[in-house]
């Protein structure tokens, strides 16, 4: 019955807003700009953000809009993307258990301005047993301009501030890093600390990074319990799945 159906589809719903009045409710069960949920950190330099999300069915038809305002309004959109459009394509990728999707932003880069803030809405369609489906989930997203750039290899780290710093100060220091490569396919990755002799210290990040989004990682001195280390020369090191070798940068403590 299709009533007993949508019900066990809203109640399987992880955090999407759903419209259930055009048909049953499809679950959006992730959507992230450059792979993080309401991204306060979205890097334009020499690119335009990646967006993501991952559907528990095929999917028919999708739209993207991105906007200035949180109401989303006609007035206030800056891009609007309809892959029913003959003129344009989606690029998917099809999971164990889903399905995700990627596209990346379109419109005038012009538009996006350093420190402002935007919103954007996926609606997606499709069906199932000849039912429809619909689903629909909304984010934000920060602009930001690092001070580094990444070279164009097929991954790579940098110390983007603060080398060396201080943690008794407050201090932290930052690490940008990506993933380079055709089709937006996600690729495992790992960030983690060593001290100058290789003795482990502390992850920073293990996480599936989409290629050409570029990720931020923070360390504010301390080990896994919370200490903070003594002064000396740190190694990061970014691990890609699937790569023999992988990038050390250096970063030094101080008190």
């Amino acid at each position: 019955m299709k009533w007993i159906k949508s019900i066990l589809l809203i109640f399987g719903i992880c955090g999407c807003m759903v419209n259930s009045l055009s048909g049953l409710t499809m679950t959006i069960s992730t959507w992230v700009v450059d792979g993080i949920y309401n991204n306060r950190e979205v890097i334009i330099n020499d690119r335009v953000p990646l967006f993501s999300w991952e559907c528990d069915t095929d999917i028919s038809s999708f739209t993207v809009t991105v906007a200035t305002h949180t109401g989303l309004s006609n007035g206030a959109i800056i891009w609007w993307y309809d892959n029913q459009d003959p003129a344009k394509s989606g690029n998917e990728r099809e999971l164990e258990d889903g399905y995700r999707y990627f596209i990346k932003y379109g419109g005038e880069k012009s538009y996006l301005i350093v420190g402002n803030t935007y919103y954007w809405r996926v609606e997606v369609c499709g069906t199932v047993s000849g039912d429809p489906l619909i689903g629909t989930a909304t984010g934000e997203f920060t602009i930001v301009y690092s001070e580094i750039e990444l070279p164009k290899a097929n991954f790579d780290l940098q110390v983007d501030y603060n080398n060396p710093f201080n943690p008794l100060k407050g201090q932290k220091t930052k690490f940008r890093y990506m993933v380079k490569g055709a089709g937006g396919m996600a690729v495992n990755v790992k960030v983690t600390i060593y001290t100058f002799s290789g003795e482990y210290v502390r992850v920073l990040a293990n996480h599936p990074a989409m290629q050409d989004a570029e990720y931020t990682a923070e360390w504010d001195g301390c080990d896994e319990s919370g200490e903070i280390m003594s002064s000396g020369i740190y190694l990061v090191h970014l691990w890609v799945e699937g790569e023999s070798t992988g990038v050390t940068r250096r970063v030094a403590l101080t008190k």
